[in-house]
């Protein structure tokens, strides 16, 4: 949901962004044997986040000209802009990813569209209700704040835009079809899955912010594993997102929460019905420990 702007301390130097993005493309198809499993699977991902980071700073100088725009808001649409123009980048730089060759998935109906869709808001309503019940986000107050800032400090259609098109669409497209299908070519889900979503963590801001990405991460390998196609992940995480921006711009919803008896309730209906849509994706024919066969 949200990258970083300092992710990669030791190429914050633009000169040196394009020099490690250059190097990377020139031995693209060395770094991309099969028989070199780590650079297989992380080359994408880093080009992905370097590609970002570059088209990013180039747009964000070029919509600091606009003085009608606050910093909030240049960033917020650089982000989105700069997913956008990575999402065909990454299709055609790396077409034909593992994840559907697996036999038999599931046939997508409407009502797996629409509980996908519920799995993530109620995600989005059981993680932040936990943060907020359990008093951890008293802990990381600055950190929660800053992020918050970043997150949230355009307007309603910036949001939209970013979070609710243009970041789950790119995120699905490299954490999952890209880096998780090609680390589940050599181990199993839970392997493949935690990694995937490790590093889908460390991508987004603090600590805190880290680990509600990590079991997002999480939940959506459960999905791409069970349909064997994106959209049902891209639908979860956009439902996630827009619920969250919804809950952050709707002040009804913001003055009905602020009760903690309102939360509580919310919280546990939402973790009752998350895990309850998880279990039924956590089945023998769905998971298994081994590789995926050929």
């Amino acid at each position: 949901m949200y990258v970083s702007l300092d992710w990669f301390s030791f190429v914050n130097d633009k000169f040196l962004q394009f020099v490690f993005l250059f190097v990377i493309i020139k031995r693209m198809k060395q770094l991309l044997k099969r028989d070199n499993p780590i650079a297989y699977c992380l080359v994408p991902v880093l080009v992905f986040l370097l590609g970002k980071q570059v088209i990013y700073e180039c747009l964000g100088m070029m919509l600091q000209k606009v003085q009608a725009v606050s910093l909030e808001e240049v960033g917020i649409f650089a982000n989105g802009l700069a997913d956008m123009v990575m999402i065909p980048i990454m299709a055609k730089c790396f077409p034909g990813v593992a994840g559907n060759k697996t036999a038999s998935p599931k046939t997508i109906g409407p009502g797996d569209i629409g509980l996908v869709c519920l799995l993530g808001i109620a995600y989005c309503l059981a993680g932040n209700g936990c943060l907020q019940l359990t008093g951890l986000v008293r802990l990381f107050e600055g950190d929660y704040s800053n992020t918050m800032t970043a997150l949230y400090g355009g307007t309603l259609w910036m949001q939209l835009f970013w979070m609710g098109i243009a970041a789950p669409v790119a995120e699905e497209l490299v954490y999952r079809k890209i880096l998780y299908g090609r680390m589940r070519e050599y181990v199993g889900f839970w392997k493949a899955a935690a990694g995937a979503s490790l590093l889908f963590g460390m991508t987004h801001g603090f600590l805190l912010q880290g680990v509600y990405s990590f079991l997002l991460g999480m939940v959506l390998c459960l999905l791409w594993e069970r349909y064997h196609r994106l959209y049902p992940a891209i639908v979860t995480h956009m439902a996630a997102n827009l619920c969250s921006v919804v809950c952050t711009f709707c002040v009804p919803v913001q003055n009905w929460l602020s009760d903690k008896g309102h939360l509580f309730v919310m919280t546990l209906v939402s973790v009752f019905v998350c895990m309850r849509i998880i279990w039924e994706f956590i089945r023998p024919d769905v998971i298994s420990g081994r590789k995926k066969k050929e």
